[in-house]
C-alpha cells in the first residue's frame, strides 16, 4: 500500500510541471485576449499578435500580459493553501489533492531559482531567475534578482506551510521524496520531449 501511494505521489508530482506550465501560460493568454490580441500557445511559452497576426511590441500591454501568468498562478496557489490551512477537516479527499496541487503552483519560483543558481555555478551571468521576472523587474525598475529572491522566499514559506501544516506527518517523507523525484521527471518529459512534440 505504501509503495502504491508513493508511486501515485511521484506521478502526481510529474504531472505538476506540464499542468503548472500550461496554467501559467493560460494566465498570459487570458490577459492578452482580454486586451484584444490573438494568441498562440506553445509548450513553455505563448505568443500574442494583433488582428493582422503581426507580433506586438507594446511595452505597457506586454507588462500586463507578462504579469498575468505569474499573478494567476500565485493567487490560485495562495488561495488554495489558505483553504487547506483553514478547512482541511471538512474537505473531501479528491478536493484535498486538487487543492494541494494548486497550492504547489507557486513552487515555480523555487524551480526557477534552483535552475538560476545552477547556471551561475556554471559561470553564467544572470540578471533574473526567469524571463517573466526579468520583464516585470525591467518595467518597474527593480533589480531582477531582487524580485526573484523575494518570490523564492515566499515560495519556500508556502512549501513549509504545505509540508508541516497540511500534509499529514506520516506522509511527509514520501511526499517530499516524491516531489524531488517526480518534478525533475516531469520537467524532463515535458520540456525536453512531450512538450515540443505536442505544442511546438
Amino acid at each position: 500500500m505504501r509503495l502504491r501511494t508513493f508511486i501515485l505521489l511521484c506521478i502526481f508530482m510529474a504531472l505538476y510541471v506540464p499542468l503548472g506550465t500550461l496554467l501559467h501560460e493560460s494566465g498570459h493568454i487570458l490577459l492578452a485576449q482580454l486586451l484584444g490580441y490573438k494568441t498562440q500557445l506553445h509548450y513553455a511559452s505563448m505568443d500574442w499578435y494583433d488582428a493582422a497576426m503581426h507580433p506586438v511590441s507594446n511595452a505597457h500591454d506586454s507588462f500586463i500580459i507578462t504579469l498575468g501568468g505569474n499573478m494567476l498562478l500565485d493567487l490560485i496557489s495562495i488561495a488554495s493553501l489558505a483553504t487547506l490551512l483553514t478547512m482541511t477537516a471538512r474537505i473531501r479527499s479528491w478536493l484535498y489533492w486538487v487543492l494541494v496541487f494548486l497550492s504547489m503552483l507557486i513552487f515555480r519560483h523555487i524551480l526557477l531559482t534552483l535552475i538560476g543558481i545552477a547556471m551561475m555555478v556554471q559561470g553564467h551571468l544572470l540578471v533574473s531567475f526567469g524571463r517573466d521576472e526579468s520583464e516585470i523587474s525591467s518595467y518597474v525598475h527593480l533589480p531582477g534578482l531582487l524580485l526573484g529572491w523575494g518570490l523564492f522566499l515566499v515560495s519556500l514559506a508556502s512549501l513549509y506551510l504545505l509540508l508541516f501544516s497540511v500534509v499529514k506527518i506520516e506522509m511527509r517523507p514520501r511526499f517530499f521524496i516524491a516531489m524531488c523525484i517526480g518534478c525533475p521527471i516531469g520537467y524532463g518529459l515535458w520540456m525536453l520531449w512531450l512538450g515540443p512534440l505536442i505544442l511546438p
